[in-house]
């Protein structure tokens, strides 16, 4: 029977580390031999943020030229952002049944009395 996988262990942060890198990192950088000094950035970075699921469900808009982006307060500002909403539920609404109370009520009877134009003048 298969253990289940320890998100913790070293080779399951190692490989998280390699997805952050090339999800994130420009290839270009990458090319250029900055391999060593990223994954350096992406064990700092998982050290100060260790949410998982949030490195897993990051998507930016373009890729970052280094990992020490996440470092600065821009990058922290950009992650604080990414976790609220990765916990953000929205609350249960109470319903409301429109359709159980009438809208308007039954008009109420009124005692008819023959008045005057007279007896409504002396009031």
């Amino acid at each position: 029977m298969a253990r289940p996988k320890n998100p913790n262990s070293k080779a399951n942060l190692l490989t998280l580390r390699k997805e952050i890198i090339v999800r994130l990192v420009d290839e270009n950088v990458l090319a250029s031999g900055m391999w060593p000094r990223e994954m350096k950035f992406a064990k700092q970075i998982l050290l100060e943020t260790p949410n998982f699921q949030l490195w897993k469900n990051l998507s930016l808009d373009r890729k970052v030229f280094s990992l020490s982006f996440f470092l600065t307060p821009p990058g922290k500002a950009l992650l604080n952002k990414e976790v609220l909403m990765l916990n953000f539920e929205l609350p249960n609404r109470e319903k409301i049944d429109i359709l159980s109370k009438p809208v308007i009520e039954a008009p109420k009877p009124v005692a008819a009395t023959k008045r005057t134009i007279k007896d409504f003048l002396n009031e």
